[in-house]
């Protein structure tokens, strides 16, 4: 018979939670707001609104333009993101 105890994890108070949706509204304006034309991995799956895990799968299957320099970090160009974005587009009936 097994008989092991499992101690429940503390839940986050309303205050903690409250502060984590505040830090992540403010990463994502500085996303949608900046100027900057390169994006990391972070920034790129904030601004086109996905995971990062569904942003790592794309990049994977080369669905989406990035660059590696070095074969070490990806990186994504905010104009080839939006091209990317309006290819896809559907027309209205």
């Amino acid at each position: 018979m097994n008989t092991t105890l499992s101690i429940p994890t503390p839940q986050p108070t309303l205050e903690q939670r409250l502060a984590d949706l505040e830090t992540k509204l403010e990463q994502f304006k500085n996303v949608v707001t900046t100027n900057k034309e390169i994006l990391n991995s972070h920034e790129a799956s904030l601004f086109l609104g996905i995971s990062k895990s569904t942003l790592h799968k794309m990049t994977h299957h080369k669905m989406i333009p990035y660059y590696k320099p070095n074969n070490k970090m990806v990186f994504f160009e905010r104009t080839e993101l939006l091209a990317w974005l309006r290819k896809t587009h559907v027309a209205a009936k």
